[in-house]
């Protein structure tokens, strides 16, 4: 059974993306959001690709600062890798992603909501695009899906989460409904719709983020 993209659509309107308020500039002038291996590759820092983040990092790309999330929550001893992987490469596959949480005009779903609450304190910029908008813009990328928050596994009754190619599954492969999915990601890059809205809370108010424009968060 996959996974129905139109029914998706219509459980969880909306996806949502946050980020360092500072990455705004340039995720507004360049009109779409880029995975860290492509951000490192650029800054010519690519070796950071494969190693785990403790704390977040600040590297140079275009004359620009762009600020990196860490990667605490990802902790190897709660993972079950698939034969072949390790943390080294998943860090890398993870880093060849932009991540969504999918949900509705309220906000996103549980998980979405405890990840924005753990960077609070650093008022980031969050994002949100209609499931609808992003599909039409990014024809060419299919989107996949994930079961997990798949950068902060947990041991659930001794048993450690999975983790390795199948963490992120294309519709057809998914089997389960919206309610299944905890992530929505793209690899590389995501063009980001006309109509992206930005705000500082869940709770709005929401604005255009009027790409190509110049934009101050209050």
């Amino acid at each position: 059974m996959s996974l129905d993209l139109a029914r998706f659509g219509a459980r969880r309107p909306y996806l949502f993306h946050l980020t360092a308020r500072d990455n705004l500039y340039g995720i507004r002038a360049a009109g779409l959001i880029e995975c860290a291996s492509a951000l490192f590759a650029r800054a010519h820092d690519g070796e950071l690709s494969t190693m785990r983040r403790d704390l977040q990092r600040m590297i140079e790309v275009d004359s620009r600062v762009v600020v990196v999330r860490d990667q605490k929550p990802l902790c190897s001893p709660a993972i079950s890798f698939e034969e072949g992987w390790d943390l080294p490469r998943f860090v890398r596959h993870i880093n060849e992603h932009v991540f969504f949480w999918p949900g509705s005009s309220i906000g996103p779903i549980k998980s979405g909501l405890n990840h924005y609450r753990r960077y609070a304190h650093e008022k980031p910029a969050l994002m949100r695009v209609l499931w609808c908008s992003v599909l039409d813009t990014n024809q060419t990328t299919e989107p996949l899906f994930s079961r997990y928050n798949s950068g902060a596994p947990r041991m659930v009754n001794g048993k450690r989460s999975p983790r390795g190619a199948e963490t992120y599954l294309d519709s057809r492969q998914f089997n389960g409904s919206a309610s299944d999915v905890t992530e929505v990601v793209f690899p590389q890059r995501v063009v980001l719709p006309s109509d992206t809205e930005v705000s500082s809370s869940y709770s709005g108010p929401w604005e255009k983020l009027d790409i190509g424009t110049k934009m101050v968060l209050t």
